[in-house]
């Protein structure tokens, strides 16, 4: 094991003696790569972030990493982070607020260069490929877990991503290295939970060696993972567009033998384009469905005589942001505005004027273009919704989608212009001012 986590350094370009930050949760696999690093003559420091996600076990998780590194004299940080305050926010499970506030927090300990050595092993990224071949994935998906990868200003390596969880524990009680277990690592209501207790065993029973044999499989994807990305990228660098910039993607690069869904799964990569929307649009291509239109994501693809036209969104300098500076009369850019009186109120002007109770609004208010990745709170709905759903749900017609707007309270969507209000900012009947805007 030593041997392979040196290689393993050496290949990131880190040498025994250079400085390594460790991520020790006080699991058996953090703990091990500390030690191990430390064995192996690097410069180690440990870092450890707090999720506060279960009480007295959580503290103690942390009070146990900070005794082991001073009683080893290795240098120690922790930071806590408020995961159920960012689930509570709405739009992310507590396992993604957790692992989006993790991330956030070995960026800024990456801020100025470094590198952060991380424990996942072998059988977290056979987890990682089979959940996500149950969920869906491309390319980056058939990688699994990255052997490294930059962040911030340094890099993240997993030295012991070779390496099975059974090695890991061995070694640990070989070498007396004391751990704590994760209780929630047990819980069956986690999906990975379920893969990792109930679906490997069951494979590594039916054919024994077989998570050996999958670890060796996905170095393989990750190769062909990176090709097809490279490869996918030189082609859509090739693909014409129009007189307007529009992207032009002929029928011949959509042939069942020029990997149609890979191409397009890379140029709408950022759109969160659903893999059955994508089919659909290959299924239009090749019955030639000449005039039919989708809208994916903020783009609409329009299926023509022998190509797809892509429409560009319009840009910022296209539909430029209104900024409110308070509850005044005014208007600009196709909006007036203005403080009424509650008997003022009239519900049967419709979604084009909105009607806000203006001791909860926050100004400055701003309208501008909705963005990919907004969220509101529409009034009626528990919990918080994408922009781009609530378009799609309200059948607002393709064309009028890239430039609808939406009218922000600090950092809140008040307003999504003619479709729907925020929760919490209609003018009640006990309002006392009512702030009246309308799009003309």
């Amino acid at each position: 094991m030593r041997n392979k986590v040196r290689a393993q350094m050496r290949g990131s370009g880190v040498l025994p003696g250079g400085s390594v930050q460790v991520g020790v949760s006080g699991g058996v696999d953090s703990m091990v790569l500390a030690h191990l690093l430390k064995e192996l003559g690097f410069s180690v420091s440990i870092f450890h972030v707090d999720h506060g996600l279960r009480g007295d076990e959580s503290a103690g998780d942390r009070a146990f990493v900070e005794a082991f590194a001073s009683s080893e004299g290795i240098p120690y940080a922790a930071v806590e982070a408020d995961v159920n305050g960012r689930h509570a926010e709405g739009g992310a499970s507590v396992q993604m607020a957790a692992r989006e506030l993790r991330y956030r927090a070995f960026r800024d300990l990456l801020d100025n260069g470094g590198c952060l050595a991380l424990a996942h092993h072998r059988d977290d990224a056979v987890e990682t490929l089979l959940l996500n071949l149950m969920r869906g994935t491309g390319p980056a998906g058939w990688a699994g877990i990255p052997w490294e990868m930059p962040l911030g200003a340094g890099k993240i390596v997993r030295p012991l991503l070779g390496i099975g969880r059974a090695a890991i524990k061995a070694y640990a009680l070989e070498n007396s290295i004391p751990f704590r277990e994760d209780s929630s690592n047990s819980d069956p209501k986690y999906l990975r939970n379920r893969v990792r207790h109930e679906i490997l065993p069951l494979v590594e029973e039916l054919r024994p060696g077989s998570l050996r044999t999958l670890g060796r499989s996905l170095n393989v994807l990750r190769e062909m993972a990176d090709l097809a990305m490279v490869a996918t990228s030189e082609r859509i660098t090739r693909l014409p567009r129009d007189t307007d910039g529009n992207l032009l993607i002929p029928f011949t690069e959509l042939g069942t033998g020029n990997s149609p869904l890979l191409l397009l799964g890379a140029l709408f990569s950022g759109e969160d384009a659903h893999p059955d929307e994508l089919a659909q649009l290959l299924a239009a291509v090749h019955g030639r469905s000449v005039g039919k239109r989708f809208a994916i994501g903020e783009k609409e693809v329009i299926v023509e005589r022998d190509h797809l036209l892509v429409l560009k969104a319009p840009s910022a300098e296209e539909i430029q942001p209104v900024t409110i500076p308070e509850a005044t009369t005014g208007g600009s850019n196709g909006f007036a505005w203005g403080l009424v009186s509650p008997a003022g109120i009239d519900l049967g002007t419709g979604l084009r004027t909105a009607w806000l109770d203006a001791d909860r609004l926050h100004f400055p208010l701003v309208l501008r273009p909705w963005r990919h990745g907004d969220r509101m709170r529409p009034v009626g709905l528990s919990g918080s919704k994408l922009i781009s759903d609530i378009l799609t749900d309200s059948k607002v017609p393709h064309e009028q989608r890239a430039s609808a707007r939406v009218l922000l309270s600090g950092e809140e969507i008040a307003w999504l212009v003619g479709v729907r209000i925020g929760d919490g900012y209609p003018a009640g009947e006990d309002a006392e001012r009512v702030f009246r805007i309308q799009a003309h």
